[in-house]
C-alpha cells in the first residue's frame, strides 16, 4: 500500500505533536514546586536533602532536550538524502529514547541505586529507604522541571 503525501504529512505532524506533548508534560508536570516532606517517624533517622540530585536533574533535562534535537537533526539529513519519510519518522523516537536511556543509566540510576539497589524486592525495602527514594525522586524532579 502506497501512502499519499498528505498521509505522510499527517503521520509526521502527529508524531511531532506527540513528541512536543511529551516534552511539555515533562516540563509542566514538575512546576508544582517542592512537595511537603514526609515527617520521619521517631524510630528512623532524618535524611538530609541532596541538592546534587537537583543539579543532576537539570543536567538530565538538558540531555533529554538535546537527544530530541539530535534525533530531528538526523531526521532532517535523512529526508534530504531521500530516505522514506515513514522510515525517517519511525527512527526518531528509538534514537532519542536510546540516547536518553544511556544518559539516565549513567547519570541518574547510580544515585537512586545507592538508596535502593537495583533488583531489591519490595519486601526488603525498609521505610527509611522508601522515604529517601521519594525525597530523591522529588529533588530530581525539581531539577528536571523548570
Amino acid at each position: 500500500m502506497q501512502l499519499s503525501r498528505s498521509d505522510l504529512r499527517v503521520i509526521l505532524v502527529t508524531r511531532l505533536g506527540v513528541a512536543l506533548a511529551v516534552a511539555a508534560a515533562l516540563t509542566m508536570g514538575c512546576r508544582r514546586g517542592p512537595s511537603t516532606p514526609i515527617p520521619p517517624t521517631p524510630a528512623t533517622p532524618v535524611l538530609a536533602a541532596d541538592e546534587s540530585l537537583v543539579t543532576i536533574g537539570r543536567a538530565y533535562s538538558a540531555v533529554m532536550l538535546d537527544s530530541y534535537a539530535e534525533a530531528f537533526r538526523r531526521a532532517a539529513d535523512q529526508v534530504e538524502a531521500g530516505d522514506s519519510l515513514v522510515d525517517v519518522i519511525a527512527r526518531i523516537r528509538p534514537y532519542s529514547d536510546a540516547a536518553r536511556s544511556r544518559s539516565f543509566a549513567a547519570m541518574v540510576s547510580p544515585r537512586f541505586g545507592a538508596i535502593v539497589p537495583d533488583g531489591t524486592p519490595d519486601a526488603q525495602v525498609v521505610a527509611v529507604q522508601r522515604r529517601a527514594l521519594a525525597r530523591a525522586f522529588r529533588e530530581f524532579a525539581r531539577g528536571v522541571g523548570r
